[in-house]
């Protein structure tokens, strides 16, 4: 019993201690966001795709190029140019993204969706306008979700960041 009242003594500030450490350490969201917006700088290539759970043509995967700088991508599909402010929050799991469009009739829409980085793979699932977020990185027939891996095609130069 005197040894249970001496562990709980010790027990309670330790654990309370290493609570705050915890918390001291831990990044902010801005701090997140800004880490991962310096991963995603550069330029991608589709390596894989889908839509409404059918897979995207291999034709259309080479044809689409995407290009972010600060924290704006750039998604250009033969002369079409689509340019989409990216509002993430690394701080949730899995992460998200909010696409705003920034342009054309399509300015000020938002596409909702997720995101994950793996090295030199940047893998995105997004609902349009109006849809739930997606919860996992899987695309349903009927509801418009897309799915794209990306992989790293390079970054941008020094000075252009």
């Amino acid at each position: 019993m005197v040894w249970t009242r001496r562990l709980l003594g010790w027990l309670a500030p330790t654990c309370w201690l290493l609570a705050c450490l915890v918390a001291v350490s831990a990044p902010t969201k801005e701090a997140l966001v800004k880490r991962d917006l310096a991963e995603l700088q550069g330029e991608w290539r589709a390596v894989a795709g889908e839509r409404d759970g059918q897979l995207r043509p291999k034709a259309f995967l080479e044809a689409l190029q995407v290009c972010v700088k600060d924290d704006v991508m750039t998604m250009t599909l033969g002369k079409r140019q689509q340019r989409l402010r990216l509002v993430l929050n690394p701080s949730v799991r899995p992460k998200t993204v909010d696409l705003v469009h920034l342009e054309g009739r399509e300015k000020d829409e938002v596409w909702s969706g997720i995101y994950v980085l793996e090295g030199p793979r940047w893998k995105l699932c997004m609902a349009p306008p109006g849809q739930e977020r997606p919860k996992d990185f899987f695309t349903r027939p009927g509801l418009g979700w897309e799915l794209l891996i990306l992989e790293r095609k390079s970054a941008l130069p020094a000075s252009d960041k």
